[in-house]
């Protein structure tokens, strides 16, 4: 069982609002530290934490996280309005777009 994600990023507040509107998760509990971020709630549980990142270019021949999947058990009831509605200008969104 997956625990969490932690995700670095040049943009906390985007992030974190891709993954509130998009996937419904909520901002929650997150114990002091010494940098910014965020710890976003699924089902009661912090399941993505967010840090801060460089936003340097990738090195897709090194050791990364190459993807994080979430199960859609509910399909009819995804709200694919939110996605189109969104506004974000990301690639992966074209997978979510046709739902």
């Amino acid at each position: 069982m997956l625990d969490h994600v932690t995700l670095r990023t040049h943009d906390l507040e985007g992030t974190s609002a891709f993954f509130e509107i998009v996937l419904g998760l909520k901002p929650g509990y997150r114990p002091a530290s010494i940098f910014p971020g965020y710890w976003l709630y699924g089902g009661g549980r912090a399941v993505v934490h967010l840090i801060p990142g460089n936003g340097g270019t990738i090195d897709r021949t090194g050791e990364t996280i190459d993807h994080v999947a979430y199960q859609l058990t509910d399909h009819d009831g995804f709200p694919s309005s939110a996605v189109s509605q969104s506004g974000f200008q990301r690639p992966v969104l074209a997978a979510f777009a046709n739902l």
